[in-house]
Order: structure tokens, then sequence, then C-alpha cells
């Protein structure tokens, strides 16, 4: 997976699991010892925190989970009608009524939650809520389909699509390897994040034809060779919400975002 031969193969022990059925094809990982941190990437639904946490048995010292943005898609309006906080998310005991059908944002919400019971007294939890995530080791294919669709519009005449609500509508992103350095510095100089979740996002927000023509910038593009047209073709954002605020992560000093113009 990417680089994993050349950058991991040989550097760690790796336990293969199914997380969908972790009693029967885990072993290895319920008699595994004792982790300093656990970063989790890969539940994406209630059950799953619950069978890992289960599994695990408290054996680790920081549990690190990447949430995401999604969890405001289920949330009922705030009151301040800004970029979502992360007290905007719906509460424990509201959060088990949602019968939305953005299931992904429930689902992930129901996970925050279950950790949160999990480690209430004896144990540490840090989540991190991602809108769109752009950089290395992104396999969402988002920002490689506009940036092929900017190399070839013109010559096939297809126009790039710019809803009419995305016109002005600024978005949140994050840079991978900004997530990748904050959890990174985390576990081995600051304990300041534990027990807490945190939005994560550049510090400026953009709307979509802005970073469009910011891409063709970058790609020796003339922005006069830049078309749209009103369709619904649309890679970014994924959510309907608008950006996220990072007020509560930029008073931490450990987070440092790149320039989104970088």
């Amino acid at each position: 997976y990417w680089d994993a031969t050349a950058m991991i193969k040989g550097r760690a022990h790796w336990i293969a699991c199914d997380r969908n059925a972790l009693q029967e094809y885990c072993n290895g990982l319920a008699n595994s010892g004792y982790y300093d941190v656990v970063v989790d990437f890969s539940t994406y639904r209630e059950q799953q925190m619950k069978d890992i946490l289960q599994l695990l048995n408290k054996r680790f010292s920081v549990y690190v989970y990447i949430s995401t943005d999604s969890v405001y898609e289920v949330s009922p309006a705030s009151e301040h009608g800004g970029p979502s906080r992360e007290d905007d998310a719906p509460q424990p005991e509201q959060a088990s009524k949602i019968t939305h059908q953005e299931r992904y944002g429930r689902e992930k919400l129901l996970a925050e939650h279950a950790l949160m019971r999990e480690c209430e007294d004896e144990c540490k939890y840090v989540i991190l809520r991602l809108p769109d995530v752009i950089g290395p080791r992104d396999n969402t294919q988002r920002w490689w389909s506009y940036q092929i669709w900017l190399k070839v519009h013109q010559r096939l005449n297809s126009p790039i699509h710019i809803p009419k609500s995305l016109e002005k509508m600024d978005m949140s992103l994050v840079y991978s390897k900004d997530v990748a350095t904050l959890v990174s510095n985390m576990v081995s100089k600051d304990n300041s994040l534990v027990s807490n979740i945190f939005n994560l996002a550049f510090q400026s927000t953009i709307t979509l034809p802005s970073l469009i023509k910011q891409m063709a910038l970058c790609m020796n593009i003339s922005q006069d060779n830049v078309h749209f047209t009103k369709g619904t073709l649309v890679y970014f954002p994924s959510v309907t919400r608008g950006p996220i605020d990072t007020t509560k992560i930029q008073n931490i000093h450990i987070w440092r975002p790149t320039d989104l113009r970088q």
C-alpha cells in the first residue's frame, strides 16, 4: 500500500485483522501486549470501535481516532451560524437518536462517543476531525481528478463544473503531512491534547473556483484558459455544511499548518 514496503516492512510487526470480525480473525492483536499509542484510521462504524476497544481492553496509553467533519452533517444547525465548532456535534444522548440519511457522519460520531465512554476514567483519547484531505497518500483521487480535468478540459471542450451553490461557498481542507506531524509531535512531545476533540484544517478557507484557479497556476495554465460551467460533477467539498472552525487547535502551539497557497 503506497510505499509501505520501503517505509515500513522490516520495521514493524504486522498483524492482519478483519475490522468486521475481530474476535474471529484477530487473535494476534488480542495477545500483543501494551501500546503507548493507538492511531486509528480505519474505524467507520460504532460497532467497529466497540469491538477494537474490547479487544485491546485498555492496553494503551493514548487512543488517537481520525474522525471527520461529516459529523456536522448530522448535527442541528448551530446558533452561532459560523463555521462548525467541535461542540456543535450532538452529545451522546442525542447521537443515538439520529436517523439521518448521512450514515457515514452518524456512524463516525457514534464511534467517537463509544471511544469517549470507554476512556472516561482509565485511558486517554484524542479525536481529530478532518475535512477533505489533500497531499501525499490521499487515496480519494479528488485532487487528481481536478488536475487531470484541468489538463484536458479545453481540448475536450469539457468545462469544469461549479454548481451555483459552490460559487462563493468557503470550504476547509487539510494537508496530510500536517496531520501526520501533529500526531507524531503529540505522541512524542506533548500531552496537552489528550482527552479532547479538535477540528484540523488549513487556517484559511477557500472556494472551489479559487482552488481550481490556484491549481491551474501551479500547473502553468493561464487563468484565461480555465473555463467553468454550472454542472453537477463535483469532487470538493464532500460536505454541505461549509468550513470548520479551527480556533481550538490554533490555541495550542503544537499545531502549525502549512500555508494553503503552498
